[in-house]
């Protein structure tokens, strides 16, 4: 057991050293949004904002492109499998 917790240590050691250091890429000016949770979905950036029960969706530059109401505090989002999930606190569904 102790080679096991051994080994998954100085694995997981050695995976951080080949990361590149955190920083900024782009920053965005949202103002009127409360951001919950990102994705990352065709090529757009998708922000939950639970305070106003919608999806904010951004382009490239930062410029919200759509926005989509009707949610019930929609929470962290993810995409995969070609969707976007998004859960909605208040109503226990995605």
């Amino acid at each position: 057991m102790k080679q096991i917790i051994y080994f998954a240590l100085i694995l997981s050691l050695a995976s951080c050293k080949s990361h590149k250091p955190w920083g900024f890429s782009h920053k965005y000016d949202l103002k009127g949004i409360s951001p919950i949770g990102l994705s990352s979905f065709n090529g757009a950036l998708y922000i939950s904002d639970g305070d106003h029960n919608r999806i904010i969706k951004l382009n490239n530059e930062g410029i919200v492109t759509d926005t989509i109401n009707g949610f019930d505090r929609p929470m962290h989002i993810t995409s995969g499998n070609g969707q976007l999930y998004i859960p909605n606190y208040g109503s226990d569904e995605i």
